[in-house]
């Protein structure tokens, strides 16, 4: 008599008080006798064929439910897709909500100004609202001419106060402050004017140190830090915007025909852009045949030394920037600082709310500003320390011709709309074919002599 060891399915050994069902694959072990003689002839053949189905079958389940997985995988994917999409969807619903709240409550303050204006004290303003087919987009040129007008408003000769803004090293807001300045009005003619600020004369050290976060591959282009000193002058509170570029631009010419519209962003309080080194001297030429005074491009120590308005930081704000303070690309960020917006495009002068100790908006980013100076790769070789320009001929009449004919590399500073942020910093100059028409500038002009301390 023999005794079976080993279950048919598995092959696990078992003993004699295993005889109901395998203790490792639960198989029905009872109609196995333990002495093989008493199985009948061809059971155990049966049994293997059955096995051997069971086993496809098996196999074939086993099949089916990894088919079964990969297909709950894939509806899975889709439902996280479509999940996204609602959840994409349900954010812009609540966007457009807002801009719909936001575009209500200008459209109320619009309203409240026009019933200001309506006021007789006002109605010989309202003579100068610029025409809405002059201005593109019905709406937004409403909202553009309400602003000029209620500028205009405001605006005066004498002292004005403005918002200064401090930043730390995250770009987090640390103290918020008021300044006081003094400025000037020029009457360009059709309600058009030109605030020119009163920047007092000191001096200061121009250039980086070599603490200070640059770029790879960075060339020493803003050193030697140097002492200078600067003597008092003007400088626009704003770069020039489109508004005063077309009423100078359509000034009688002097050498070289001025486009009244070149700007590539349309809007009459956006900064001009599309203008060139030759552009921005005759536009300031005609400004000065006109009005009778000398308004020029600043010198680049000039425009570092108002920039800076003190501070010692790479920008007045502080060791970094944010886009809630300034317009530039926002894909990047500057020290510790972190990422913000990209608007792509100009924004309307003085829209951040908040100027310089000096009292000058727009310093960092929005458009990049012409300084007078023909390039220097850095500041040896007889930078001068009295913040005139460099080895450039002075922005007068008698000298236009001359200007209109250099070739040299001109001077840019400030950064703009598409600049990474260490490119807006108080120190970064860069240099421009005189001849590209890519960037915008702010005019500066000399002191009176009765408001020279």
């Amino acid at each position: 008599m023999v005794i079976m060891a080993k279950c048919p399915i598995c092959e696990t050994q078992y003993t004699e008080n295993q005889v109901e069902t395998c203790t490792v694959c639960g198989y029905d072990l009872t109609p196995y006798p333990f002495v093989l003689g008493e199985i009948p002839s061809g059971f155990i053949e049966k049994e293997k064929k059955r096995i051997a189905a069971a086993k496809r079958v098996w196999q074939l389940s086993q099949s089916r439910l990894r088919s079964a997985k990969l297909i709950i995988s894939k509806f899975q994917s889709q439902l996280d897709g479509i999940t996204q999409q609602i959840n994409h969807l349900t954010e812009l619903t609540e966007s457009q909500h807002q801009h719909h709240a936001d575009f209500q409550s200008q459209l109320d303050s619009i309203l409240e100004k026009i019933d200001c204006l309506n006021t007789e004290p006002h109605q010989q303003q309202l003579l100068n609202l610029p025409q809405l087919d002059e201005i593109p987009g019905t709406t937004s040129g409403l909202i553009e001419a309400t602003e000029a007008v209620e500028m205009n408003l405001q605006q005066g000769e004498g002292k004005y106060i403005f918002e200064i803004v401090t930043v730390n090293e995250r770009g987090e807001e640390t103290s918020r402050s008021q300044g006081q300045a003094e400025c000037m009005v020029e009457d360009l003619g059709n309600g058009v004017t030109l605030e020119m600020v009163i920047i007092p004369g000191g001096t200061f050290i121009m250039g980086s140190p070599p603490s200070e976060q640059r770029w790879d591959g960075y060339d020493g282009r803003e050193e030697p830090q140097h002492r200078v000193t600067i003597q008092p002058f003007l400088m626009g509170k704003y770069p020039v915007t489109q508004a005063q570029w077309r009423q100078v631009a359509s000034f009688p010419k002097l050498q070289r025909d001025l486009n009244l519209d070149p700007s590539h962003f349309k809007g009459l309080n956006l900064p001009v852009d599309c203008v060139s080194w030759y552009d921005a001297i005759e536009w300031c030429v005609r400004l000065s045949k006109r009005i009778g005074k000398h308004y020029r491009l600043p010198s680049e120590a000039e425009w570092e030394y108002a920039a800076r308005a003190g501070t010692t930081t790479p920008f007045h704000i502080g060791e970094t920037l944010t886009t809630d303070l300034a317009n530039y690309d926002g894909n990047w960020t500057y020290g510790s600082g972190f990422k913000g917006v990209y608007p792509k495009k100009t924004t309307p002068v003085g829209q951040f709310q908040h100027a310089n100790a000096f009292g000058l908006y727009d310093i960092h980013g929005n458009v990049c500003e012409w300084c007078a100076d023909p390039w220097h790769s850095n500041y040896i070789g007889g930078s001068p320390s009295d913040g005139r320009v460099w080895n450039g001929l002075h922005i007068y009449v008698e000298n236009l011709v001359n200007l209109l004919e250099c070739r040299d590399k001109r001077v840019v500073r400030g950064g703009s709309w598409y600049s990474f942020p260490g490119y807006c910093r108080c120190a970064y100059r860069d240099c421009v074919d005189p001849a590209d028409s890519s960037y915008g500038f702010r005019v500066c002009c000399s002191l009176p002599e009765t408001l020279r301390p």
